[in-house]
């Protein structure tokens, strides 16, 4: 895994490919420390809440579910 999901979001040129560790039975991207900056960084960004929808998009074809573990709050990472 090259990246997180912080760069995944930061970066909309940064492979999702490079992102994404791949288990047994069980995909996944991680986050780090690094997603509790995004946040702050997209503050006043025109439509930086869409940016991680966007995203996965580029994934679509390859799972038919997606399960986003989200932190206990209600920023703009989580409209």
């Amino acid at each position: 895994v090259q990246g997180s999901l912080a760069d995944v979001i930061r970066n909309k040129n940064f492979p999702i490919q490079g992102a994404v560790y791949k288990g047994d039975s069980l995909d996944l991207i991680p986050a780090t420390p690094a997603l509790s900056n995004v946040e702050r960084e997209l503050v006043g960004q025109t439509n930086s809440e869409l940016r991680l929808s966007r995203r996965l998009q580029e994934l679509q074809n390859q799972y038919e579910v997606f399960i986003l573990d989200c932190p206990p709050t209600f920023g703009p990472l989580m409209n």
